[in-house]
């Protein structure tokens, strides 16, 4: 939160407000575009900027028993827009590739701040929309996404090619989000027969790996919070 104290009298504060209110809403408009209304709301004499998360900021200026105004702007997210628009696929598109494709590549930050990619086998789950995987309680991956939830992945098809052509046309999804580890056991045991599911349909198979190693498998989910998809030419 940053605040712009002002030291003056209350009389001059009054006398003066509507001069800085409206330099306060110009300096709003010059930072950010996206103001979208204006609420009277009851402030003391200063003016805030307020900034709450990622994605939103409370803008007040206060003086005195004057009343303030509150503006709040339309969320805007920190992730780029693609640049390549018209090759962009639709939301239908990206969770088709989810759904169909058997493995992808997570990348998180590792030690000294490299960053640190793996393919790995996942389940993308329709009912909540987060992407399953699992493995082994320890090792490089694991203590990363403890320091650090922030995670991307990465999958993309086997790709096709038009008759006559010698490129391939292949389509990608790339996700960011953030980690969640999975604590509940059975929640645990439900996404490795799931994502096992996905890869044989020997359930018998399935049901002893289960037995064996379920308690000591770690499954942990990614949090969609920004997806694009796109399809290039390899030409």
């Amino acid at each position: 939160m940053l605040f712009i104290k002002h030291d003056l009298d209350n009389n001059w504060l009054k006398s003066n407000r509507y001069v800085l209110c409206f330099l306060y809403v110009v300096l709003l408009f010059a930072v950010n575009r996206n103001c979208v209304h204006g609420i009277v709301y009851p402030a003391p004499a200063w003016i805030c900027l307020e900034e709450s998360g990622i994605y939103h900021y409370h803008v007040s200026a206060g003086f005195g028993t004057a009343g303030a105004i509150l503006y709040e702007e339309e969320p805007n997210t920190m992730f780029r827009k693609m640049s390549r628009y018209k090759q962009e696929l639709s939301k239908e598109e990206c969770l088709k590739i989810l759904t169909e494709e058997p493995r992808g590549v997570l990348s998180v930050i590792g030690d000294d701040g490299y960053p640190y990619g793996m393919p790995m086998n996942y389940w993308y789950c329709p009912d909540d929309g987060k992407i399953y995987f699992h493995g082994g309680k320890h090792g490089h991956k694991i203590d990363a996404l403890k320091n650090c939830p922030k995670a991307s992945f990465c999958v993309y098809d086997q790709g096709f090619r038009e008759e006559g052509e010698w490129f391939l046309r292949i389509k990608s999804v790339i996700i960011f989000g953030q980690i969640e580890f999975i604590e509940n056991l059975d929640r645990v045991i439900e996404v490795s027969r799931e994502l096992s599911l996905k890869y044989t349909r020997d359930e018998s198979y399935i049901e002893s790996e289960i037995q064996k190693f379920g308690k000591g498998t770690l499954c942990f989910a990614l949090n969609i919070e920004h997806m694009t998809g796109k399809i290039v030419k390899e030409s």
